[in-house]
């Protein structure tokens, strides 16, 4: 019996250091943020989640074990070893589907596993009551949940002492001029267009991929020299209001750029204005002597300019908006797009070889600031020339016979419908096929610009394949019955489907985030 005990046990703290790796890995994934994990739990995949056996399945038996609390505990052992088998079989199933889930190996999440797995290792041999071993079985979710709601202080205090740190260092660099990027979208590629062309002539610091909140930039900022650098692009992404202006509190921006304000995020503000507010705040913390740059097309980035305390300048397609930096003559193919930009009463032909004639918007005000920095008209054009998108931002990439456009980084609705709109560049001999998970945390509107979506698709595409039940019905409901759609939710079946289409002449939008098999097949 000992023998059974000890192998039991081993096994059980197994399956325990797998169950708590899964569980923080949606945490994690959601920042450890309460208004996120809510926001998850609201969709259909988190309804899922909640419904599955990890989560509901196991309350159910949590209630009838407080029934039969006072039974014996010789009832209870063969129950333990057997389910212990049955959840070794479920893990193994899981491994050979590659369908395990767990953490990025940060100190945080290690350390929040860790403790969860330490509190039932300790109960076992304390406690030694086998009941009370079913018991934490059954609410090792909730166990987890509670551990990460006891990091929310300690976080929230190492997050301030990185903040004080990073706040000092750029005090102490007086000679850096900081510019800051916001918007519902097109971030991230302003920042690298940014950085490849005043690279030419400033020594420039970004901060690096998606790191766009305050811990993740007065993170990088702590381990960065700053003593030789120039200008430091600033990424800035929020979730709520107060968010922005920290960041900017910390780096202080003499210049900001507001790119788009759509509906992104929309279920974390509440509604769009108060992610207007939310974004606002970059400009709203410019200095008098600072400038701001905006996009003159988009309603939500006019409206607040005239209570800047600073110079503004803007940039747009739309002459009815007086922009300071007016595009015009715009030209796609599908290599490159040309355009014109009038600013400062000069005109720039410029061409670059990116995808997608929204890029013109995304150039634009890196075009203003270099201008203001003192590159003249020839340096920009050959900088402009010399723009490459960055990864999973609307990238061609040869797969056999077809075409890959990669435009996995992230989705929103106006990203996704000018990512559809490349598909107009390519001729009817091409099969055309968009393959989405949809768009995140659109709160109520996401009903309605998922049927928006799929109603482009149909008209610009010959099949959909949609990844995530979260937007199934929607994208099909908006599509009709015009196309091929198939819902595919098992990454080996996607890959797959993604193969087949290596031998045909085809192009292959991926729109939001893919399975990484499938980004390492069309890579290799």
């Amino acid at each position: 019996m000992s023998l059974i005990f000890a192998v039991t046990t081993l096994l059980w703290f197994i399956v325990a250091l797998f169950d708590y790796g899964e569980f923080g890995y949606i945490w994690q994934l959601k920042e450890y943020r309460l208004d996120r994990f809510k926001d998850f739990l609201s969709t259909v995949q988190g309804k899922e989640f909640l419904k599955s056996y990890l989560i509901s399945g196991r309350l159910g038996l949590f209630i009838v074990l407080i029934f039969l609390f006072f039974f014996k505990v010789s009832i209870f052992l063969p129950a333990v070893l057997l389910l212990t088998i049955l959840e070794l079989s479920r893990i193994i199933y899981k491994i050979l589907k590659k369908q395990i889930r767990y953490p990025k190996r940060t100190a945080k999440a290690l350390l929040i596993v860790f403790i969860a797995v330490l509190i039932e290792f300790a109960a076992w041999f304390l406690v030694k009551d086998v009941k009370i071993m079913f018991l934490l079985y059954c609410s090792r979710f909730f166990i987890l949940t509670f551990i990460v709601g006891l990091f929310y202080l300690p976080t929230k205090l190492i997050k301030s002492a990185y903040i004080i740190i990073a706040s000092k260092k750029m005090f102490l660099n007086p000679q850096v001029k900081v510019i800051g990027i916001t918007g519902s979208f097109g971030k991230t590629t302003v920042k690298n267009y940014l950085k490849q062309i005043l690279g030419a002539k400033y020594n420039v610091v970004a901060t690096p991929k998606n790191i766009n909140t305050e811990i993740g930039i007065a993170k990088f900022i702590s381990k960065t020299d700053f003593s030789k650098v120039d200008i430091f692009i600033v990424e800035m992404g929020a979730y709520r209001m107060g968010e922005i202006k920290q960041i900017c509190d910390m780096v202080r921006p003499k210049i900001g750029i507001l790119t788009a304000i759509n509906e992104q995020h929309l279920s974390l503000f509440g509604d769009i204005k108060k992610t207007q507010k939310a974004k606002f705040e970059l400009l709203d913390s410019l200095p008098a002597d600072g400038l701001a740059i905006t996009n003159s097309d988009n309603q939500y980035c006019r409206e607040l300019l005239p209570k800047l305390k600073c110079e503004y300048k803007t940039f747009g397609q739309n002459p009815l908006f007086a922009p300071n930096a007016h595009i015009a003559d715009v030209k796609t193919d599908q290599e490159k797009i040309n355009f014109n930009i009038e600013f400062d009463k000069e005109n720039l032909h410029l061409e670059a070889k990116v995808l997608g004639q929204h890029n013109v918007m995304n150039i634009a005000p890196v075009v203003i600031i270099a201008k203001t920095l003192g590159f003249n008209n020839q340096e920009i054009i050959e900088q402009v020339a010399k723009l490459e998108a960055p990864e999973g931002t609307l990238r061609a990439l040869k797969y056999g016979e077809s075409v890959v456009i990669d435009d996995s980084y992230n989705s929103n609705p106006d990203g996704f419908l000018a990512a559809i709109n490349i598909l107009k560049n390519y001729s009817s001999d091409y099969r055309k096929l968009v393959i989405t998970r949809g768009m995140l945390e659109l709160g109520e509107k996401s009903s309605e610009l998922h049927q928006k979506i799929g109603a482009e698709i149909a008209k610009n595409a010959d099949e959909l394949i949609v990844i995530s039940r979260d937007s199934e019905a929607d994208l099909k409901k908006g599509a009709g019955e015009k196309i091929k759609i198939i819902s595919c939710f098992s990454p080996d079946e996607l890959l797959k489907l993604i193969q087949q289409s290596k031998t045909t002449r085809s192009i292959i939008l991926l729109e939001n985030r893919m399975p990484g098999s499938v980004l390492n097949e069309l890579k290799s």
